[in-house]
C-alpha cells in the first residue's frame, strides 16, 4: 500500500533540534490525538490540529479522530531522514514532513535525568482524601434522615417523596 503523507503544521525550537539528531525511535504510546515516539533525544509527540504547542509537540494538520484513525500502533518503528519521520507500523507506512512547519522558540529550561524521571513516575503519594467505610445498605429502605446519615455515615442522602424527611436508598 502506498505510504500516507502528512504535513507538521508547527513545532518548536526544541523540538526542532531533537528530530535533526535523531536515527530511530519507537512509538510509545498512541492516544486519541497523541501519539508519542521515544527516541535517543527523548520524548516527541505528534498532535492532532489544535492542540497546545508545547516543547515537545509536533503539530499535524490532521484531526483527533483522523490522527486516532492512522494505522500507528504501541512499537512501531520510527525512522527520521531530513525533514521527515516514517513510521513503519505492521500494516502501513506514514510519512511526518516538518520541511514547512511553522517553529516556534519554546524550550525547556532543564530536563530530569533517567533516574530522577524513574523515581517521579515510581513514587507513590497518598491519596488526597478517603471516603469513610458505609455499611451496606439493602435495597428499598426507608429511614428518617437523622437515622440514615448516621447509620450509613453520609453527609447527605436524597429527598424522594410527599412524607417530609424520609428518604429511600436505591
Amino acid at each position: 500500500m502506498k505510504p500516507l503523507f502528512i504535513s507538521i503544521e508547527k513545532t518548536s525550537t526544541f523540538a526542532k533540534a531533537k528530530l535533526s539528531r535523531c536515527c530511530t525511535g519507537q512509538i510509545h504510546s498512541v492516544y486519541r490525538k497523541t501519539i508519542n515516539i521515544l527516541t535517543d533525544q527523548g520524548l516527541l509527540a505528534l498532535q492532532a490540529a489544535g492542540s497546545p504547542l508545547s516543547p515537545i509537540s509536533l503539530i499535524t494538520e490532521l484531526s483527533g479522530n483522523e490522527l486516532q484513525l492512522l494505522p500507528v500502533s504501541k512499537g512501531d518503528l520510527v525512522y527520521f531522514h531530513e525533514n521527515l519521520l516514517e513510521i513503519a507500523g505492521a500494516q502501513d507506512r506514514c510519512r511526518f514532513s516538518y520541511e514547512k512547519a511553522d517553529i516556534y522558540n519554546l524550550e525547556v529550561s532543564s530536563s530530569l535525568s533517567r533516574a530522577e524521571s524513574e523515581k517521579l513516575v515510581c513514587t507513590e503519594q497518598p491519596p488526597l482524601f478517603t471516603e469513610p467505610v458505609r455499611t451496606p445498605v439493602q435495597k428499598n429502605e426507608v429511614f428518617e434522615q437523622t437515622e440514615l446519615v448516621h447509620k450509613h455515615q453520609l453527609s447527605k442522602a436524597q429527598y424522594i417523596g410527599e412524607v417530609f424527611d424520609t428518604y429511600l436508598i436505591v
